[in-house]
């Protein structure tokens, strides 16, 4: 059993169905006999799990808690819930789960951060930060609405804080400045 207290972790299983291995997540559960997958804790109670080989089925439990359970196998055992295969994605809250088909591209972009790289497609600059935050300790402040809204595209090397911010002036133009050693404030350049 692995529990998964936050982050993102990928787990590549060998198949054995007498020995199944359990990540338990928040309120979810992932189980797997020989399959390989990606587990991302977004939030405190939603997760993003991404099959990268075999097969999962997704599950959501209607138990006292509305948590969600996600068991791998190569065959649904009692018909219920959605069978995801590799390539696909499921982005699971405690009141829904969402499946997505993805391309190849697309996993591997959802996998960069295994190479040390950040991805992003467009997001606003506040929820690009929360996953820039994970890697770094530095405390990002964003002076405006303006900025939070600001959409960035690109490749980022995780914990490159100077590339980031050469980035995002270059090619954004967002400015920034240090209020202290460990908080930078960030703004619509003008």
């Amino acid at each position: 059993d692995v529990h998964l207290l936050r982050g993102e972790a990928h787990f590549d299983v060998a198949h054995d169905e007498q020995r199944p291995f359990i990540v338990k997540v928040a309120n979810n559960t992932v189980t797997a006999v020989g399959t390989a997958f990606n587990v991302q804790i977004t939030s405190a109670e939603n997760l993003e799990l991404l099959v990268t080989d075999g097969k999962v089925l997704v599950k959501n439990k209607q138990d006292n808690n509305r948590s969600s359970a996600i068991a791998e196998s190569s065959y649904p055992p009692d018909g219920l819930g959605e069978l995801m295969i590799a390539g696909q994605k499921a982005v699971i809250s405690q009141q829904s789960i969402q499946q997505l088909t993805l391309s190849n591209e697309q996993v591997q972009s959802d996998l960069a951060w295994q190479q040390g790289m950040l991805v992003f497609h467009g997001e606003p600059l506040s929820e690009a930060l929360k996953e820039i935050s994970r890697y770094t300790s530095i405390n990002f402040t964003l002076a405006d609405d303006q900025v939070k809204q600001r959409r960035v595209a690109g490749y980022f090397k995780a914990g490159d804080i100077q590339g980031l911010l050469f980035a995002l002036k270059n090619n954004f133009n967002i400015t920034y400045s240090k209020r202290d050693d460990q908080t930078i404030v960030l703004s619509s350049g003008v």
